[in-house]
């Protein structure tokens, strides 16, 4: 099986799943280990066409956070076989799938993600082994490929409580609001995602722990600082939160001079970026 299509059925379907889950919140099915997508989707809503929109939505979510995730590996591991990369990210896959966490526990925690993580790592083991892909006697798996595997499962983990973070307070009303549009769920996840591309895009790649640490420091501050909330508009629900990053406008200046003394209606145009 290729790389990006184990990560889209494991991993990215398992972090879809996440967002679901702590979004919900007090949902008791949200928090079982074997709940699908479709079942998490049919707990909030009856409606068919709701169902499919919904489940049709967070497949395209899945596979575009599994894109994202590819992208990593591909960049940050060329020494690690393609065949080795499956088996790591189908282990991945299968821990995220299977660890039991609820969304009050992420919640009392401030929705961190390396509490999700640490969540991740003891279903696993503190060193971000799995018995999938760790070999037997004299064939350990090497310390980078472990390191892969806790990577994913970090980035499965910012994942899910960025994804989450970016809905309004769950409520069925708001659910079957967002599904009126046919992507709305997909914009989400995207615009985090294209957040994370510029963030990477200024990785030096000359010190790997620094570029890390960078990374990790900017994503905490946009998930804590980068949004604004209009009040007194009469907006729909969904719609009354804006990321400041996107919500920014360009500044447009005019002079003008007065009419009737010969001067031009517009002397200057200054343009702010």
């Amino acid at each position: 099986m290729a790389l990006l299509e184990t990560l889209v059925l494991g991993v990215g379907t398992a972090i879809a799943k996440g967002v679901l889950k702590v979004w919900f919140k007090d949902d008791p099915i949200a928090e079982g280990v074997g709940s699908s997508l479709l079942d998490l989707i049919k707990s909030k809503t009856s409606d068919t066409a709701e169902q499919k929109n919904a489940e049709k939505q967070f497949k395209q979510v899945a596979k575009k956070v599994a894109q994202s995730i590819e992208d990593i590996i591909t960049t940050r591991y060329p020494n690690i076989s393609k065949d080795r990369k499956v088996v790591i990210a189908n282990a991945a896959g299968q821990t995220i799938n299977t660890t039991e966490f609820s969304a009050e526990l992420l919640v009392k925690a401030n929705l961190s993600p390396d509490d999700l993580l640490d969540l991740f790592l003891k279903k696993s083991g503190a060193e971000g082994g799995h018995p999938a892909f760790i070999g037997k006697g004299e064939n350990p798996a090497l310390p980078e490929e472990r390191d892969l595997y806790r990577t994913i499962l970090s980035e499965a983990s910012q994942l899910i409580v960025d994804g989450a973070s970016q809905y309004p307070n769950f409520t069925e009303a708001v659910f079957s609001e967002l599904l009126q549009g046919q992507d709305e769920h997909v914009q989400k996840m995207n615009l985090i995602l294209e957040e994370l591309k510029r963030i990477r895009t200024g990785r030096s790649g000359d010190d790997a722990a620094y570029d890390d640490f960078d990374e990790k420091y900017r994503r905490v501050v946009i998930r804590r600082l980068d949004e604004l909330e209009l009040f007194g508009v009469d907006l729909a629900s969904t719609s009354k939160r804006y990321k400041l990053s996107t919500a920014y406008v360009s500044l447009l200046v005019e002079r003008e001079a007065m009419q009737g003394q010969g001067e031009s209606i517009t002397d200057a145009v200054l343009k702010e970026h």
